[in-house]
């Protein structure tokens, strides 16, 4: 096999792993904004658990200073 016959086919190999660098990329940002989405969905509990636990305390301190058991 010449040099040139050698370049040439590099270039086919460069050409093939360059297609699926580019198939690969466009499959993790599928990905990533899936893992969007969850991670929004878990700040929304997260907010809400928060909401509820600040209410919980706050309903305490309210009984306690009106002198309700």
């Amino acid at each position: 096999m010449d040099l040139n016959q050698a370049i040439i086919e590099i270039q086919k190999h460069i050409a093939v792993l360059n297609d699926d660098y580019t198939a690969m990329s466009n499959q993790l940002a599928v990905v990533g904004n899936d893992v969007d989405w969850l991670k929004r969905f878990f700040f929304m509990i997260a907010v809400a658990v928060i909401g509820g636990l600040v209410a919980s305390i706050w309903n305490l301190i309210l009984h306690k200073k009106n002198g309700k058991k």
